[in-house]
Protein backbone atom coordinates (compact mmCIF):
# COMPACT_ATOMS: atom_id res chain seq x y z
CA UNK A 1 0.00 0.00 0.00
CA UNK A 2 1.16 3.40 -0.75
CA UNK A 3 0.70 6.28 1.06
CA UNK A 4 -1.38 8.97 0.54
CA UNK A 5 0.61 12.24 -1.55
CA UNK A 6 0.43 15.04 1.00
CA UNK A 7 1.06 18.75 -0.57
CA UNK A 8 3.00 20.67 1.58
CA UNK A 9 0.65 23.90 0.59
CA UNK A 10 -0.57 26.67 3.70
CA UNK A 11 -3.25 28.44 4.10
CA UNK A 12 -3.01 31.89 5.39
CA UNK A 13 -5.77 32.13 7.26
CA UNK A 14 -4.78 34.99 9.38
CA UNK A 15 -7.73 37.43 9.70
CA UNK A 16 -5.93 40.49 7.79
CA UNK A 17 -5.84 38.42 4.81
CA UNK A 18 -9.40 36.36 5.39
CA UNK A 19 -10.72 40.35 5.17
CA UNK A 20 -9.02 41.33 2.39
CA UNK A 21 -9.94 38.21 0.26
CA UNK A 22 -13.52 38.76 1.76
CA UNK A 23 -13.14 42.36 0.53
CA UNK A 24 -11.52 41.23 -3.03
CA UNK A 25 -14.65 39.21 -3.31
CA UNK A 26 -17.38 41.63 -2.80
CA UNK A 27 -15.52 44.11 -4.68
CA UNK A 28 -15.65 42.48 -7.87
CA UNK A 29 -19.68 40.96 -7.01
CA UNK A 30 -19.58 44.40 -7.21
CA UNK A 31 -18.42 45.38 -10.36
CA UNK A 32 -20.53 42.72 -11.93
CA UNK A 33 -23.48 43.98 -10.26
CA UNK A 34 -22.96 47.30 -11.52
CA UNK A 35 -21.96 46.16 -14.78
CA UNK A 36 -25.65 44.26 -14.64
CA UNK A 37 -27.53 47.42 -13.46
CA UNK A 38 -26.46 49.93 -16.19
CA UNK A 39 -26.78 47.33 -18.84
CA UNK A 40 -30.48 46.65 -17.38
CA UNK A 41 -30.55 50.43 -17.15
CA UNK A 42 -29.50 51.10 -20.64
CA UNK A 43 -31.93 48.36 -22.48
CA UNK A 44 -34.86 49.87 -20.02
CA UNK A 45 -34.56 52.99 -21.37
CA UNK A 46 -33.85 52.33 -24.80
CA UNK A 47 -37.66 51.00 -25.40
CA UNK A 48 -38.89 54.31 -24.39
CA UNK A 49 -38.11 55.94 -27.47
CA UNK A 50 -38.18 53.10 -29.81
CA UNK A 51 -41.57 52.87 -28.19
CA UNK A 52 -42.13 56.65 -29.35
CA UNK A 53 -40.76 56.31 -32.45
CA UNK A 54 -42.78 53.22 -33.24
CA UNK A 55 -46.04 54.61 -31.94
CA UNK A 56 -45.79 58.21 -33.37
CA UNK A 57 -45.22 56.61 -36.70
CA UNK A 58 -48.60 54.58 -36.78
CA UNK A 59 -50.25 57.92 -35.92
CA UNK A 60 -48.95 59.45 -38.77
CA UNK A 61 -49.73 56.42 -40.88
CA UNK A 62 -53.07 56.15 -39.82
CA UNK A 63 -54.20 60.02 -39.96
CA UNK A 64 -52.57 60.16 -43.66
CA UNK A 65 -53.62 56.82 -45.25
CA UNK A 66 -57.61 57.02 -43.76
CA UNK A 67 -59.78 59.59 -45.64
CA UNK A 68 -62.20 59.93 -42.71
CA UNK A 69 -58.94 60.75 -40.90
CA UNK A 70 -57.96 63.58 -43.00
CA UNK A 71 -59.29 66.69 -41.42
CA UNK A 72 -57.49 69.86 -40.62
CA UNK A 73 -57.24 69.88 -36.54
CA UNK A 74 -55.62 66.21 -37.44
CA UNK A 75 -53.01 67.68 -39.18
CA UNK A 76 -51.83 69.41 -35.63
CA UNK A 77 -52.02 65.55 -34.71
CA UNK A 78 -49.29 65.20 -37.36
CA UNK A 79 -46.94 68.00 -36.32
CA UNK A 80 -46.95 66.87 -32.89
CA UNK A 81 -46.50 63.19 -33.85
CA UNK A 82 -43.59 64.63 -36.25
CA UNK A 83 -42.03 66.83 -33.34
CA UNK A 84 -42.17 63.61 -30.97
CA UNK A 85 -39.99 61.34 -33.54
CA UNK A 86 -37.41 64.26 -33.64
CA UNK A 87 -37.35 64.16 -29.90
CA UNK A 88 -37.13 60.26 -30.08
CA UNK A 89 -34.51 60.40 -32.50
CA UNK A 90 -32.17 63.28 -31.68
CA UNK A 91 -32.37 64.40 -28.04
CA UNK A 92 -33.53 60.80 -25.90
CA UNK A 93 -30.24 58.91 -27.28
CA UNK A 94 -28.08 62.05 -25.47
CA UNK A 95 -30.60 61.61 -22.56
CA UNK A 96 -29.57 58.00 -22.03
CA UNK A 97 -25.81 58.54 -22.60
CA UNK A 98 -25.96 60.89 -19.85
CA UNK A 99 -27.70 59.02 -17.44
CA UNK A 100 -25.19 55.84 -17.76
CA UNK A 101 -21.87 57.64 -18.49
CA UNK A 102 -22.51 60.62 -16.47
CA UNK A 103 -21.48 63.15 -18.73
CA UNK A 104 -22.51 64.13 -22.16
CA UNK A 105 -20.50 63.69 -25.23
CA UNK A 106 -21.49 67.62 -26.61
CA UNK A 107 -19.02 69.10 -23.58
CA UNK A 108 -16.80 69.35 -26.09
CA UNK A 109 -18.37 72.19 -28.45
CA UNK A 110 -17.70 75.30 -27.89
CA UNK A 111 -21.17 76.09 -27.06
CA UNK A 112 -20.91 73.53 -24.23
CA UNK A 113 -24.28 71.92 -23.81
CA UNK A 114 -24.53 70.67 -20.10
CA UNK A 115 -27.66 69.22 -18.51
Amino acid sequence: MTSPVTNNMTFDLSEKNVSNITEAAVESLWKFDSVLLTVVIVVCLSVVPVLTIVGNCFVVWAISTQKCLKQVQNRLLISLAVADILVALIVMPFAIFYEVAGYTPLSSFPFSVTF
